[in-house]
Parts: structure tokens; C-alpha cells; sequence
């Protein structure tokens, strides 16, 4: 475990402890929205793959985070409680219990497989943003097939007998700011930015000089008859992550539409929303005044970004720029951590 973790637990534990953390929560009473959000939520041996430790929680975690939510928050729907914090504008009651959504990025199988069983078990509601476009396919997005060529990166061995770095190649390809040493979250930090194309051709490149294998069989996103059993049930609702899940601020006008409309045309076909509220979420977190305009000029209700913060009774938060807790296994594996996570300690 890294030393900035430790320090984290270690801090946490006192603030816990001395009663400070319940008495911080129990002081946001009446002062607005949590919006969570996760990702994965999968067991931490599979997730060692994915050299990502910001894209999972455990699922013993989730559930000890539900219980946790559910002793110091009103846990309601996003649409729910978007509309409650509307309600409480110009209130001011001290009485009232803050709001907590949870929020799930990516439509991942687990979701399914792992989330939905804890959160129908505590009856507790939840958003899932689909990226349509990876519904029902056995896609990975390209993070995730760079890792995979990462974990089998070793090109030049047996062909040239010298090793080539990841860093080297990847600058011959044309991606800047690239170190020999740097990780997985580095190099998708500096690819990122790329269009769609180039981060294909870079990946394609890769497959031939690494020799990895860049098909995939396993199935790591939902399929529409889950996404489907899932909106049944009551407890979880949808809404869009794109189709193609690429960066908005990387493409066009006319393709940031294109984005927009064919994900929303499918869950709207696809029976999963409800047509007067469908809520959107940026991919990566990325976005501009014009692209936020052009969401809403589309009809989805509203946006949440990736930026860390509550949405509270006032200011007035703007609908298309809503504000969530990002929680991950590193930074949220107890309640004391998980407690300062969400008061924005850490």
C-alpha cells in the first residue's frame, strides 16, 4: 500500500474516532446533493489487471458504503434528488437530512453482477450512464485494451534481442510527454486527448510490435436484457455516456451532436428512460460552455461531471454542471476514509 494511503487511513481513523466526521456530516443536514460515483465494483484480484485503482470498489466496500449512506443521508434517485433540492431553495431547515445519489460510469457487466444484487438487497436506488455504443458487444474501450497490451508488452525480445521501452515506442508513435517509467494512468493521461483514429492506430501498432493480442472474448459491459431487468426492478435508472464514449472536447460540433442524439434515440427506443428526464454524463469529465449548451439543446435534463464537490442549496448549482465524489478501493476502503472522501478531506 502506498505511503499517501496510509497516511490517509491513519488520518481518517483519528478524525472518525474523536467524533468529528459524524459531527461534520450531521452539520450538512438541509445543505444539499452528494452525487456519488462509481465505476467498477469487483473484487480486488480481478481488478489488479486493470492497473487502474481509481475505477473499482470491492463489493464488500459498496456494501459498506450503502450502509453507511443510509445512516446519514436521505439516499434518493438523481431525479429525485434534483427535485428535492429544488424543494429546499430558501428553506433553510436545519432538520433535513442531506441527499445522496449514487451514480455508476461506464455500464460495466459488474454492475449487473455484483452493484445491483446489494443495492436491491438494501433498496437502494442508483443511475448507470451508458456508453449505447458498447451495450451488447464484447468492445473494451481503448484503456482498457492498452492495459491488456501493457500487461503484454515485451516487443524486440525474441526479433532484435533489445527491449524497447513502452515510453520509446509510444513517442516514435507520435504521443508526447511520454516517460520510459510511467504507468498505466500516465499514458492514458497523455493519449487522452487524441482522436478516436490516432489512439486506434497507436493500439494497432502496439498489437503488431508487442505482440499482444488485441481481440478480446470476454464480455465486460452490459447487455441491453440487463440493462432492461435492472430499469424493471424500480431501484435503477439510466442515462447516456455517449455512444462512442470518445472525450466531447476532441471532436467537432457536428460529431458532439451525432454523440448525443444517437445515444439518447437508442435508450429512448430501447424502453430504459423515461423520454422527460434522461441525464447525461461526460466522458472523462470533459466539457466546455458550448458543449454543456448543446446537451441540453439535445433534451437531456441534466449533466454530471467529474468535478469533485456537493451540490448545494446555494449557489444555485447549474443542472448541466452538477458536481460528484469520485470513490475507488484506495481511497474509501473503510467508513473513516470513505467518511472524509466524502466531506472532501481527501
Amino acid at each position: 500500500m502506498k505511503a499517501s494511503i496510509l497516511g490517509k487511513r491513519a488520518l481518517s481513523s483519528v478524525l472518525h474516532s474523536s467524533g468529528f466526521l459524524a459531527k461534520r456530516l450531521k452539520d450538512a443536514a438541509g445543505g444539499g446533493l452528494l452525487i456519488l460515483m462509481y465505476h467498477r465494483v469487483i473484487d480486488g484480484v480481478v481488478a489488479r489487471g486493470l492497473g487502474q485503482d481509481g475505477m473499482y470498489v470491492a463489493p464488500g466496500t459498496f456494501e459498506n458504503h450503502l450502509q453507511f449512506v443510509k445512516r446519514h443521508f436521505l439516499v434518493v434517485s438523481l431525479a429525485e434528488g434534483v427535485n428535492l433540492l429544488e424543494q429546499r431553495r430558501g428553506k433553510n431547515d436545519p432538520g433535513e437530512r442531506p441527499l445522496c445519489a449514487i451514480t455508476f460510469d461506464d455500464g460495466w457487466r459488474d454492475v449487473y453482477e455484483n452493484a445491483y444484487p446489494l443495492l436491491r438487497s438494501h433498496g437502494m436506488a442508483a443511475t448507470v450512464f451508458l456508453p449505447t455504443g458498447f451495450i451488447g458487444t464484447r468492445n473494451w474501450l481503448w484503456t482498457d485494451r492498452l492495459a491488456r497490451h501493457l500487461n503484454a508488452w515485451n516487443p524486440g525480445k525474441e526479433k532484435r534481442g533489445v527491449r524497447t521501452s513502452v515510453g520509446s515506442f509510444l513517442r516514435k508513435q507520435g504521443v508526447t510527454g511520454v516517460a520510459d517509467d510511467m504507468e498505466l494512468h500516465g499514458i492514458i493521461g497523455a493519449m487522452k486527448w487524441l482522436r478516436q483514429e490516432e489512439i486506434d492506430r497507436i493500439l494497432h501498432a502496439m498489437s503488431e510490435e508487442g505482440g499482444a493480442d488485441s481481440a478480446s472474448e470476454e464480455r465486460v459491459f452490459l447487455t441491453w436484457e440487463e440493462v432492461g431487468e435492472m430499469y424493471q426492478s424500480g431501484l435503477v435508472r439510466f442515462g447516456s455516456h455517449t455512444e462512442s464514449h470518445r472525450i466531447l472536447t476532441t471532436l467537432s460540433e457536428d460529431e458532439v451532436v451525432l454523440e448525443l442524439l444517437r445515444s439518447k434515440e437508442r435508450l429512448v427506443a430501447t424502453g430504459v428512460v423515461d423520454p422527460a428526464f434522461i441525464p447525461f454524463a461526460y466522458p472523462n469529465g470533459n466539457y466546455t460552455d458550448r458543449i454543456a449548451a448543446m446537451v441540453r439543446e439535445a433534451g437531456y435534463r441534466l449533466a454530471v461531471t467529474t468535478e469533485k464537490g456537493w451540490n448545494r442549496v446555494k449557489p444555485v448549482p447549474d443542472s448541466y454542471r452538477l458536481k460528484r465524489i469520485g470513490v475507488h478501493q484506495d481511497i474509501a476502503s473503510t467508513d473513516a476514509m470513505f467518511g472524509c472522501r466524502l466531506e472532501e478531506i481527501f
